[in-house]
């Protein structure tokens, strides 16, 4: 491949990611939504202007050419949230009627990057709100086009929008838009023997058998949005008929996206998920690492408990970090992120856990889409040395001191030291104690040694509690040597 291709790839998954990150940025700022209505449906079908029209926004109409056609302009601009080069945005409708995401056109012919991120928006979408009504645009053109090609199109984009189609039907609310001589019972009379003609035929799905099925029975829910006749104002009349149907269908729960995208849009997808993995890896070798140890040495620093509870709590972040494997297995791959983003939230790092967050939601929406040949592969093991270091350090750091006793000394060395570390090694043989520390020292416990030298050398030393007793006290330790006493030499 040539240096210009690899130059033209860049670009391209340089213009992607922006967008997806765009998208996500969007989607965290708004945070999970309760619940929302989803605007679908073919391009230039009418959806936009239907929501300026439910949202308030004044309307006329203006005769197009010569022909005598009307077209349908809005006289105020729409005051939503956008994303992304209009690929998605968002309404809220007056009197709490509910909040409405205008989707990208399931026919946008602006290439493969547009696709990926008109899917990425819808994805995104149904990933963050908790429960969702679907409002589908169709005009009464592409109803009755004889062939009915795009008509069969839209109800299969409609059902792939989503895993779970038996509850989509639920949620489904039909608007006809650009209507002149259809009316309800038209409608379902003709989807029914639509049906009838097209069930068990080849290339007939489930999905589309479906939404058509739920479509012809009476209480489906389909409303009209009468095209223009004549130059002037748009009548509000229509509004009323639409917002009653869309109140009358349920929010379906924990609708699962089935988003898909095109084969020329699939070729990007390897390329993706590579970037990805590098990615990935950057953020746990870099980000991630430094912020972990910036709170193990912070854990310490503001620890005002025993150092037995210190330990305790390094121990369980060990056992946390042994969650992570270094198996190639996708699955386990993506566990081992989620691991992660658990561990990131232990530490109670936003600015990880936003980042770490988004990069799971993008991974999971590349499996989605990625070409079925493509075999994705866990890449824990180029960074997995990260999670060692990580074992290995607090091992070292909770290590208890291990204590030396000679001629009458007790001396102890260790990072992190507490006095109920030597509470059970001080006898009436005693008369020295020396403790030296890396890190911290906590006194944690009364010392009750009468008579005995105590040394403590560290860093910084910590009293645990409001108050401690250190009480030496008492009988005298060894004599000394009176002449080393004297002139500081050890004479023999």
């Amino acid at each position: 491949m040539s240096s210009e291709n690899n130059l033209d790839i860049e670009e391209t998954l340089t213009c992607i990611l922006q967008n997806i990150e765009k998208i996500d940025k969007i989607f965290h700022q708004q945070k999970r939504q309760e619940s929302a209505i989803i605007v679908v449906g073919e391009t230039r079908e009418g959806k936009t202007t239907l929501l300026n029209y439910l949202t308030g926004i004044s309307l006329s109409s203006k005769k197009n050419g010569r022909f005598g056609e009307f077209e349908i302009h809005g006289v105020d601009s729409l005051n939503n949230v956008t994303i992304s080069n209009g690929s998605i945005s968002q309404t809220s409708l007056p009197y709490n009627r509910g909040e409405y995401w205008d989707c990208p056109g399931f026919g946008d012919t602006r290439g493969s990057v547009q696709e990926i991120i008109n899917a990425y928006s819808i994805y995104k979408l149904i990933k963050s709100t908790k429960k969702l009504k679907v409002l589908a645009v169709i005009s009464e053109n592409t109803i009755l086009e004889p062939s009915e090609k795009k008509l069969l199109n839209f109800i299969q984009n409609l059902g792939e929008i989503f895993n779970n189609k038996k509850d989509l039907v639920e949620g489904l609310c039909l608007v006809v838009t650009r209507k002149r001589s259809l009316d309800l019972i038209k409608i379902r009379e003709g989807l029914r023997e639509l049906l009838e003609e097209r069930d068990g035929k080849e290339g007939f799905s489930s999905s589309q058998r479906n939404i058509l099925k739920f479509l012809s029975f009476d209480r489906s829910q389909i409303a009209f949005f009468d095209a223009p006749y004549e130059e002037g104002p748009i009548s509000d009349k229509d509004k009323s008929e639409i917002l009653n149907c869309v109140e009358k269908i349920t929010y379906i729960k924990n609708l699962e996206p089935g988003i898909s995208i095109g084969s020329d849009a699939k070729s990007f997808i390897k390329n993706l998920i590579e970037k990805f993995y590098n990615d990935i890896e950057e953020f746990i070798s870099k980000k991630f690492d430094s912020k972990f140890l910036n709170y193990i040495k912070d854990l310490i620093d503001n620890h005002d408990d025993t150092v037995k509870k210190l330990r305790e709590h390094l121990n369980g972040l060990i056992e946390e970090l042994k969650k992570i494997s270094d198996a190639k297995d996708l699955q386990i791959f993506e566990n081992n992120l989620d691991q992660i983003l658990s561990i990131v939230k232990l530490i109670n790092n936003s600015d990880l856990e936003y980042e770490l967050s988004k990069s799971i939601s993008q991974l999971k929406f590349f499996k989605q889409v990625k070409p079925e040949t493509l075999n994705i592969q866990g890449n824990t093991k180029s960074w997995y040395y990260v999670i060692k270091k990580f074992i290995n350090i607090i091992n070292f750091i909770k290590s208890e001191p291990k204590p030396k006793i000679n001629n009458n000394k007790l001396i102890l060395e260790g990072i992190i030291i507490g006095i109920e570390d030597i509470a059970k090694e001080i006898s009436s043989s005693i008369f020295e104690i020396n403790m030296y520390s890396l890190n911290s020292i906590f006194i944690d416990e009364d010392i009750n040694a009468p008579g005995v030298t105590l040394t403590l050398i560290s860093p910084q030393v910590r009293v645990v509690g409001k108050k401690r007793k250190i009480n030496l006290k008492g009988k005298p330790g060894l004599p000394h040597n009176a002449e080393k006493a004297n002139d500081g030499r050890n004479h023999q």
